[in-house]
């Protein structure tokens, strides 16, 4: 009996999920999780479109659900109103939003280019918007769905050099906890995960620098920095029925940090 409540409480089949930045890394790997317990999945990116089917059919082929690729900048409000319009007609319906989608930079505030700044705004920030805002219009219509952002620990905790984007996940974390209020009549949830470093492609370059690995290290009690399959279990655990009471949070997966 145990076996079959804890089977159910995380069976997504017959849900469907959109997970931007999905392509790979952090979002690689939440799709693959939801997948595994039986969403069908949007991938959303901005590879180029032979790269993006590639990898929705490996994912289809790992798991067994249906999978997508909708090529879209997060960034762009039009290019997401066509993916919300895609991933639903495609699908029927949509049940799970995953915000994965961001990128980093970093240097100090006083010498950072425009450029660097507006991108951080618009993808990490404004592209949560876009998406919350385009899904969000289906959700609050069929009066159901379940919204997790890409948080970072680095929004709740000040880092040198790390000004705007850290000002950008505080605003999808402060965004999480509005939505979460303002949708919760609709029986639309909206939750946030909120990780410390994960080695990924985008984290490579700062961690291959000398000392920047053990330095990140040495931050976390749990004893080594993070990987992309340490988030899925948050993930799925926000987008499934084991959380039906849960809205409005930030789930810290930092190995401690913020404990620290």
């Amino acid at each position: 009996m145990a076996a079959e409540v804890k089977r159910d409480l995380f069976d997504l089949s017959g849900r469907v999920a959109i997970v931007t930045g999905g392509y790979r890394g952090i979002g690689e790997a939440i799709a693959l999780g939801l997948a595994d317990c039986g969403a069908d999945v949007a991938l959303v990116d901005i590879v180029p479109e032979p790269e993006g089917r590639a990898a929705a059919e490996r994912l289809k082929q790992k798991t067994g659900v249906e999978s997508i690729y909708i090529r879209t900048d997060v960034s762009q409000p039009e290019a997401v109103r066509r993916m919300a319009e895609a991933a639903l007609s495609h699908f029927g319906n949509i049940d799970i939003l995953c915000n994965n989608a961001g990128i980093a930079r970093g240097g100090p505030l006083v010498s950072m280019a425009e450029k660097p700044i507006q991108d951080l705004l618009q993808v990490n920030l404004i592209g949560v918007v876009n998406a919350c805002r385009e899904v969000g219009k289906i959700f609050v219509q069929q009066r159901r769905g379940n919204v997790v952002n890409m948080a970072s620990t680095d929004g709740e905790a000040g880092t040198v050099n790390g000004s705007i984007y850290s000002a950008t996940k505080g605003g999808v974390i402060a965004l999480t906890r509005a939505l979460a209020i303002e949708w919760a009549s609709c029986n639309v949830r909206v939750n946030a995960i909120s990780p410390q470093v994960v080695q990924t492609d985008m984290t490579k370059g700062r961690l291959s620098k000398a000392g920047e690995y053990e330095k990140d290290v040495r931050r976390i009690p749990l004893g080594r920095l993070l990987r992309p399959k340490d988030l899925q279990g948050a993930a799925i655990f926000l987008a499934s029925d084991a959380s039906a009471m849960v809205t409005g949070h930030i789930l810290h997966v930092d190995g401690g940090y913020l404990a620290a």
